[in-house]
């Protein structure tokens, strides 16, 4: 596989690749805490929403709008006929169902390496609606569920979209093992609706 990515990081004999971001402030890259060994180049990559790699079947909401289809989801997804149902760019909470109870579900199909994620707001609209902050699940079997906690063990926030189209990227300080991941809204501008991208952790050895 061809990376073009940007070197920004070497901790403990581990060299993280990202697009544009830094590691957390005082924390490793992801994949660094004992589950990858020393001198492995890593890289966090998409691991298929914008592509389509992920199937429209394996993508899942506790609620969706007719005009906002899951696979709607994908990142950088369009607006397309509005005299069609799911015409909109974003996956949308349905309606009477805004609030914080809602998720969007990503099934990546076999366990893997999440190193963080990507987020949108819904592209061509006026209204300007989006997440503004949500948490991450994350399961083995999609039964039992696991949300993302920060260095002291509290659920973390991660901050959202402060607009409709800017990309807003959160690296995991350790890359987690998962096949289920769940997107969790907890507070939105206008309506629950998002667009995303999952990243996996890629490695090479550099010896």
């Amino acid at each position: 596989m061809r990376f073009s990515f940007v070197l920004v990081a070497f901790l403990a004999g581990v060299a993280c690749v990202v697009s544009t971001d830094t590691c957390p402030s005082g924390g490793d890259c992801p994949g660094s805490s004992g589950i990858e060994s020393a001198n492995r180049l890593c890289a966090a990559v998409p691991l298929g929403m914008r592509s389509g790699a992920i199937p429209d079947s394996h993508i899942t909401a506790s609620s969706t709008h007719p005009h906002c289809p899951t696979s709607k989801a994908r990142l950088h997804s369009v607006q397309t006929d509005r005299s069609q149902d799911g015409w909109a760019a974003a996956w949308c909470a349905g309606s009477g169902q805004i609030d914080a109870n809602q998720w969007l579900q990503v099934d990546l199909g076999t366990e893997t390496k999440v190193a963080g994620v990507i987020t949108q707001g819904r592209g061509g609209n006026s209204a300007q609606q989006r997440v503004t902050s949500y948490k991450l699940g994350f399961s083995t079997d999609g039964s039992t569920w696991h949300t993302y906690t920060d260095n002291l063990g509290r659920q973390k926030v991660f901050s959202g979209n402060y607009d409709d189209n800017t990309e807003v990227r959160h690296l995991l300080d350790s890359a987690i093992t998962a096949r289920y991941v769940r997107f969790m809204p907890q507070t939105w501008n206008g309506w629950i609706s998002m667009r995303l991208e999952i990243l996996g952790l890629e490695c090479l050895n550099t010896y």
